[in-house]
């Protein structure tokens, strides 16, 4: 198991989200999605919803232009 296999405390998650709201809109909603779904699900789930996620900021961000 490597140093990048185990949890972080729910602190440290937390300081990140603070830090990321200082980032666009749509940067800091999909890192903060990110990180609150690492919380509780394996890699390949998260990463199922991040690409359904990013499709849908693509096809808001498209639909405002």
């Amino acid at each position: 198991m490597s140093k990048f296999d185990q949890t972080l405390p729910p602190e440290v998650n937390q300081l990140i989200i603070n830090k990321l709201k200082s980032y666009p809109p749509v940067v800091a909603e999909l890192a903060i999605k990110a990180i609150q779904l690492s919380e509780n699900l394996p890699e390949a789930t998260v990463l199922e919803a991040l690409q359904g996620a990013v499709r849908d900021i693509a096809r808001k961000m498209e639909a405002e232009s």
